[in-house]
């Protein structure tokens, strides 16, 4: 085997190595026939700086609501930069909607998560937490987020951000890795209460089809009796 076909194998095998490694640290995604259209419970964080943070606090807006571990090396800060640089685009973070990224690892500290904001780029209009285990356990079970430790250590996890309404009901999710900003803007417009056009006329659109129907039945039924 040639030089250039060994490399070439090689970083075949290197990726297909990284691509299982990264499979097997995702689980399956919430279930949002289950979550969709429920309330998350009162709930109760630390900021990096101590202080208390009541996820009542965020209610009033819509509510990106992203789960990690500070030291994921990989697909945390991924999707922490990912969405950083489409809210950007977005624009009116802490404004017409919040951001809250809070860690479901009970070994992340204060300082932990302050380096994870300076490290991902996080502005400071983005919430930050981490706090007791039940209390962070009870926001992840309402948005069907669960996590597993790996024997080598970190957490395998869903790639998945939720999206909660003003009044903190669950509205819809951001799936994958990395989100445009038309999908963003999308899943807020939705959380806020504006319904796509066509679910908007969703209604409109079954009693005119119902109607079709009925003039076609009576149009079969007015047909059959002139022909007897």
């Amino acid at each position: 085997m040639s030089m250039i076909r060994f490399r070439v194998a090689m970083a075949i095998a290197f990726a297909a190595a990284v691509a299982a490694t990264a499979a097997a640290q995702v689980l399956l995604p919430p279930d949002e026939s289950k979550t969709v259209g429920t309330n998350v419970p009162p709930s109760w964080f630390l900021n990096e700086n101590g202080d208390t943070l009541l996820l009542s606090d965020l209610a009033g807006a819509p509510l990106i609501v992203s789960p990690v571990f500070t030291t994921c090396p990989h697909i945390c800060p991924a999707i922490t930069s990912g969405l950083v640089s489409a809210l950007a685009g977005v624009g009116g973070v802490g404004e017409t909607f919040n951001v809250l990224t809070v860690t479901f690892d009970p070994k992340d500290t204060a300082d932990d998560l302050r380096k994870y904001r300076e490290k991902t780029g996080i502005p400071p209009q983005w919430f930050v937490a981490y706090g007791d285990t039940a209390q962070v356990g009870s926001l992840l079970d309402a948005i069907d987020f669960h996590f597993d430790p790996l024997p080598a250590g970190g957490f395998a996890h869903p790639n998945a951000v939720a999206i909660l309404s003003p009044d903190l009901v669950v509205s819809g999710y951001l799936h994958g890795i990395m989100h445009t900003e038309d999908e963003v803007r999308a899943a807020l417009r939705i959380a806020a209460g504006h319904r796509p056009l066509v679910e908007r006329a969703r209604p409109w659109l079954i009693l005119a089809a119902a109607l079709g129907l009925l003039a076609t039945a009576l149009a079969i039924i007015l047909t059959s009796r002139r022909f007897r």
